[in-house]
């Protein structure tokens, strides 16, 4: 992490998910099946709220996340 800006590169959308699930203490649950081989950069902030954060991931990946 620099500056407050956490890279995740080269991973599974799956990997991101858990990712984002321990920084912001949530837990998150697909709701649209994925292909397991794509792979993905994404970066945030740890400013962020999850909601921003998670509406830039389905945007990015196209897919739906919900919070449970």
């Amino acid at each position: 992490m620099t500056y407050g800006i956490v890279s995740i590169v080269n991973a599974s959308l799956e990997r991101i998910i858990s990712h984002l699930e321990e920084d912001f203490g949530v837990s998150l649950q697909l709701a649209t099946k994925i292909q397991k081989d794509d792979l993905y950069t994404f970066n945030y902030t740890v400013s962020s709220d999850i909601s921003d954060v998670i509406l830039m991931l389905e945007t990015i990946a196209g897919v739906d996340i919900e919070i449970k």
